[in-house]
């Protein structure tokens, strides 16, 4: 049970950096939304969690869109659109692919 308990709170932590980054960057604190986005990459990266590193990815893409950084987004949104094509996680390529066309 403990083992169990333990993945729950990986998963959890790894999902509240993202949810923290996105409240952040609506809060117009963009430094410390940039940080929590990476964490969350990072985090689900480390724990081979790969849908939702793609989901990461195309959070810090929209954060990096949003800010003008145009190169920056398309890089993360192109990482994500990689490991949706990998995992055929089609549901989130629609999705990726109109933000890239939207640069």
């Amino acid at each position: 049970m403990e083992l169990a308990d333990r993945a729950l709170d990986n998963r959890l932590n790894r999902e509240v950096h993202g949810v923290r980054g996105v409240v952040l960057l609506r809060r117009g604190r963009r430094d410390e939304a940039e940080d929590e986005l990476q964490r969350a990459v990072v985090a689900t990266r480390a724990m081979g969690y790969r849908l939702a590193e793609g989901r990461s990815l195309h959070l810090a893409g929209v954060f990096h869109a949003e800010a003008g950084e145009v190169a920056v987004a398309r890089m993360r949104f192109e990482a994500a659109l990689g490991l949706f094509n990998e995992i055929g996680a089609h549901g989130y390529t629609g999705r990726t692919e109109r933000a890239l066309a939207a640069l």
